[in-house]
């Protein structure tokens, strides 16, 4: 009991991609999950790059959100991993709506196997805005990620995205310093638990946990719940014969729903 009370101490201080999935890759859900303990595979693109260092082969794979059910405020995200002898190479492209002003990204780092139990990644983010009757903007952003599993079950890890760097004039500048740091659990193969600590400047510390089951050996599902964004979320992944579907959901108590679905192969 002592030392899972202090593992969930350490949380303060580290981001998790959890590991109990017999398919590294595939066995993810979307929305939600990736920013509270992102899953190997595609959910570590989005949040922790560390996470790619332990995907088992290369992928594509291609997600679709509308924000908040809001006319024309769509979510694009379109990208390749490579694996590679100690890690992976992540090259994504993404679209964001309203028409009046689209921003379009492009991502790529590196996830590397530091020892048997150390992860640790980089990625570089690069945005573009497309502002009606607007000058356009553009910026660049880095994030940092490790991991340490230290058994089967219990995994700690850290991630921090720094401020963009404006390459293109703009009024103010809304990025700012962000850190995330968690501890994932699994009870058994199939059952596992993840709770996360976040912190941006000049806003206050966010909380998320979430609660992950695998109801066969091919379907999963996660739920939970993000106090810095007041959401409750819930996503499943079902394990196709040449694809993996994954459909999720996250309710924002004040803007609404944000449905969300995605594809890898």
């Amino acid at each position: 009991m002592r030392r899972i009370t202090g593992a969930i101490a350490l949380c303060l201080s580290c981001l998790t991609l959890t590991g109990q999935n017999p398919d590294r890759i595939t066995m993810s859900a979307l929305s939600g999950s990736r920013t509270v303990c992102s899953q190997y595979g595609v959910n570590s693109v989005f949040s922790n790059p560390a996470g790619l260092s332990q995907i088992n082969k290369s992928f594509f794979f291609t997600t679709l959100s509308d924000s908040y059910s809001i006319h024309d405020l769509w979510n694009i995200v379109t990208g390749h991993v490579f694996k590679t002898n100690k890690g992976a190479l992540p090259l994504t492209v993404t679209s964001k709506g309203p028409r009046d002003c689209v921003e379009f990204g492009l991502s790529t780092g590196y996830g590397l196997e530091l020892s048997e139990r150390f992860y640790a990644g980089i990625l570089t983010n690069v945005r573009y805005f497309f502002i009606k009757d607007i000058q356009d903007e553009a910026e660049i952003s880095l994030v940092l990620g490790i991991q340490y599993r230290a058994n089967d079950k219990l995994t700690f890890g850290m991630m921090c995205e720094t401020p963009a760097v404006i390459l293109k004039d703009r009024p103010v500048n809304y990025s700012c310093f962000v850190l995330k740091s968690a501890v994932s659990f699994h009870f058994t193969n199939s059952c596992g638990v993840n709770v996360e600590i976040s912190k941006a400047m000049l806003l206050p510390v966010g909380f998320s946990g979430m609660f992950e089951l695998a109801l066969s050996e091919r379907v999963r599902l996660m739920s939970g719940y993000k106090s810095g964004a007041n959401e409750l979320f819930c996503g499943l992944s079902a394990l196709l014969p040449k694809m993996t579907l994954m459909m999720s959901a996250s309710y924002n108590f004040m803007l609404g729903t944000t449905p969300e679905i995605g594809f890898v192969r």
